[in-house]
């Protein structure tokens, strides 16, 4: 299993519960967030809507600048139409996210991610059979498992439509545009269609990896060990999952079937 990083071991120590509240200072009603459980997705449209509010592309350094990790937000990131932030959050639900997009992936494809990501060696899978239990367990970070995490963002969007949304990541690559629009819409970002266009001919996957290949040094502070601008892949899974993997996943596949995934 990959070498937790200082970030991960922080995120699952006692004081965890108060990193989160020191994180959240600050944030208010006027603010938006980019939600989702780790490796499902929210980078690449992160980018896509930095551009629409900022007017220009953005690198990774500069995507953290205009939609801040929730705990980096500052005063000059009040860039959305109600003079609030696009924060990006990875934590679970809590009543301070009163207007979020939650974005979910197939929790198949997001384990490999998240191993990948963390792995010296991507296509090693020495350790990946333990990695796996702590996914499903929720000992990976702080986080607590997929399963809990999901379930906390669907409960809120059903007790705050049209303020909270879960949507799959798997129906923003089968209509980029449209989803953006959508995005934008819920988020208080002002965008036409040609301005979205643009942003996404700029926020390809090939321009992605070439901003990342300028930020590897940014990146590797941040924990990243191997490529984080990956395929983006619907279903890669299945080139690397066993009976066995499937198996370990089943208290996590009964929640995703919920939500489409073939199961």
């Amino acid at each position: 299993m990959p070498a937790p990083t200082m970030r991960d071991r922080l995120r699952r120590s006692p004081l965890r519960r108060a990193v989160q509240w020191q994180r959240h200072r600050g944030l208010d009603a006027r603010d938006a967030y980019i939600a989702s459980y780790p490796r499902s997705g929210n980078t690449w449209l992160r980018f896509v809507l930095a551009e629409l509010l900022t007017g220009e592309p953005v690198d990774f350094i500069g995507v953290d600048r205009v939609s801040p990790p929730v705990g980096t937000q500052t005063e000059d990131a009040r860039l959305l139409t109600t003079g609030g932030r696009l924060v990006k959050t990875h934590e679970p639900y809590r009543p301070l996210y009163t207007k979020a997009l939650y974005l979910i992936r197939d929790p198949r494809d997001v384990v490999i991610s998240w191993y990948s990501l963390l792995n010296d060696d991507p296509r090693s899978l020495n350790g990946f059979d333990a990695f796996l239990d702590d996914f499903v367990a929720g000992r990976v970070a702080g986080y607590g498992s997929w399963q809990d995490h999901v379930r906390g963002w669907l409960d809120a969007a059903r007790t705050h439509p049209g303020a909270i949304r879960v949507d799959r990541f798997e129906d923003m690559r089968a209509d980029l545009h449209g989803f953006v629009a959508r995005a934008c819409a819920l988020l208080d970002i002002d965008a036409d269609d040609a301005r979205i266009a643009a942003a996404l001919d700029h926020n390809t996957k090939e321009h992605m990896r070439a901003r990342e290949q300028q930020s590897l040094g940014y990146l590797k502070s941040l924990g990243w060990k191997s490529q984080g601008v990956r395929e983006g892949a619907v279903g890669g899974w299945r080139e690397i999952l066993q009976p066995h993997h499937l198996a370990t996943l089943r208290p996590v596949l009964d929640l995703a079937q919920e939500f489409g995934y073939d199961v």
